[in-house]
């Protein structure tokens, strides 16, 4: 899953609140994949980058919110 503009624009139309809530539950996934990583071979290794990168842009989004960069 690449990150399209269109996946993009969803989270920036968000509230803090929003992508606080979404923020918990991915980071929730992440930590459960990597989990069955070391149990076993994921069957979708690409889910466990695009989920950690998907974090990071959702962080963003939530510090730019924070600091008046984005509205």
């Amino acid at each position: 899953m690449a990150f399209t503009k269109k996946v993009k624009q969803v989270y920036q139309n968000m509230t803090i609140e929003e992508l606080k809530k979404e923020l918990d539950k991915l980071t929730k996934e992440y930590i459960s994949m990597n989990i069955q990583k070391s149990v076993k071979a994921p069957d979708n290794p690409m889910k466990i980058r695009n989920t950690r990168r998907l974090i990071a842009l959702i962080k963003t989004l939530i510090r730019e919110k924070e600091l008046g960069i984005r509205k």
